[in-house]
C-alpha cells in the first residue's frame, strides 16, 4: 500500500512514529488514493477514492459542514 508523498516506502506505522517522535510535527495525516470506476444502475463514472483520517480536516484546513447519504459538503 503506497501513501501519498515523496517516499513510496513510508508506511502508516512510519507516519504514526513521526507524529509521536518529531516535536516539530503538530499533526500527521496519511492518505491513500485509488482510481476506480463507480457504478450505479446503468451509469459508470471514473472516480478517485481517497482514504484518510479525521485529522485531514486540520492538516488540509477543510472542514466538513454536513453530510447526507454519504455525500459531504466542505466549508
Amino acid at each position: 500500500m503506497k501513501w501519498r508523498g515523496r517516499s513510496e516506502g513510508l508506511t502508516y506505522e512510519d507516519a504514526v512514529a513521526i507524529g509521536e517522535n518529531c516535536s516539530a510535527v503538530e499533526t500527521v495525516c496519511p492518505q491513500i488514493r485509488i482510481s476506480d470506476t463507480a457504478k450505479y444502475l446503468d451509469k459508470e463514472w471514473d472516480t478517485l477514492v481517497i482514504g484518510t483520517l479525521p485529522e485531514y480536516q486540520v492538516v488540509g484546513n477543510h472542514w466538513v459542514e454536513k453530510g447526507m447519504n454519504g455525500l459531504l459538503s466542505l466549508q
